[in-house]
């Protein structure tokens, strides 16, 4: 089948439009393979080395990005979560897309940096949610332009590629969008803690409440990004949104962790913040499992199970919070310890701070950026 256009074996695909295409252009090489059970094998092969490849572009990318500390990026490689799950799902496809992105942004190239933003969320959503902390920081170092060249570039390039199936095959288009709408609180979400719990959320009220929560706290990264005595680096903000959706999401699949790790790399890259969190994911990971497949008897895997939900939801929060830190006691940061302002962002030095800008505190002391501090003095 050609997919969202046939409507044979399997009439619906419930993935955004690149992943369909990858899979379908998989799918046909591996059907050279010629039986059934070979040509099965063959997709999963060659499925498998997609994401091998793309999880080894992203480390070779965050090498680049990482400026003074690119051993950093051994922390990405060596991640639990990255051998667990990242042959679940295509994730790995976005998130080498998403990180690819960052490092155009980093060389001032933000028309680069928005085709690969847009054909990242014609993978997964998420890499929308970089637009947010970029908009931020442009907005507080007067970067307009560059803002409406990397918002210009995201539309058109997603636009491009969902176009063609947007126009002939509508319904097959909208059933990510129906899926993931119709869908209650599942696997993995503080929601299904709650029913696990046995307080089941209202179903009528689940959609209005999420998108509640995820406006408030991206108001909150909004906040911070613009009032914090010095400017934030891209990353802490990215991260920040990515881990309010994920949070506040229906639903947490095991591999939504990988959509974090580079982020988390390079916002708060510290191995003991690093492997508490892993920790928690990997755990999680088991638990699903076992939750799933009902292997431990008398309630056991349920009980564990929930445990899991709340250490993996404890786990985002205490590097949120540990990245929160960083924002507004720069010295905490080891990215800045080390003497780097933002490697994702190394071209916009703060303008002086006018009223509205920041607190007193950011206004006495220059612009925050120590390059622009040396050249005003």
């Amino acid at each position: 089948n050609i997919p969202y256009f046939d409507t044979g074996a399997y009439p619906v695909l419930e993935y955004p439009v690149l992943i369909g295409f990858v899979m379908w252009i998989t799918a046909a090489v591996a059907r050279t393979a010629g039986s059934i059970d070979g040509g099965a094998v063959r997709f999963f092969d060659l499925t498998a080395l997609l994401m091998i490849t793309s999880a080894v572009v992203t480390v070779i990318v965050l090498v680049r990005l990482l400026g003074r500390r690119p051993w950093d990026a051994a922390m990405f490689a060596l991640a639990p979560v990255l051998v667990l799950s990242g042959l679940i799902n295509w994730d790995l496809l976005a998130v080498a897309l998403t990180t690819g992105a960052l490092l155009a942004w980093s060389r001032r190239r933000p028309v680069l940096a928005g085709v690969l933003i847009g054909l990242g969320m014609a993978t997964k959503l998420y890499p929308l949610f970089l637009l947010g902390p970029l908009f931020v920081l442009c907005l507080r170092t007067g970067r307009t332009r560059e803002l409406a060249r990397v918002v210009g570039a995201t539309v058109v390039s997603w636009a491009l590629v969902n176009a063609p199936v947007f126009l002939g095959a509508r319904d097959g288009w909208t059933e990510f969008w129906r899926f993931n709408d119709q869908r209650g609180g599942e696997l993995g979400s503080v929601f299904y803690l709650l029913q696990l719990a046995g307080y089941p959320f209202p179903s009528s009220l689940l959609d209005a409440t999420i998108f509640g929560l995820f406006a408030a706290a991206c108001v909150g990264v909004a906040w911070l990004g613009l009032t914090a005595p010095r400017r934030p680096r891209v990353a802490q903000l990215a991260f920040l949104v990515v881990a309010a959706f994920l949070l506040v999401n229906k639903v947490y699949s095991p591999q939504y962790a990988l959509w974090l790790l580079p982020l988390a790399v390079l916002a708060r890259p510290r191995w003991r913040d690093f492997l508490i969190w892993q920790a928690t994911e990997v755990i999680y990971w088991l638990a699903i499992w076992l939750h799933l497949s009902g292997f431990l008897a008398d309630g056991t895997a349920v009980r564990f199970y929930y445990a899991a939900i709340v250490g993996h939801v404890a786990g985002i929060l205490w590097v949120a919070l540990m990245i929160v830190r960083d924002v507004l006691q720069p010295e905490h940061d080891p990215v800045r310890q080390t003497g780097d302002d933002d490697p994702v962002f190394p071209w916009a030095d703060d303008p002086p701070a006018g009223p509205g800008t920041g607190p007193p505190r950011a206004r006495r002391s220059g612009t925050g950026s120590p390059r622009a501090d040396r050249e005003l003095a």
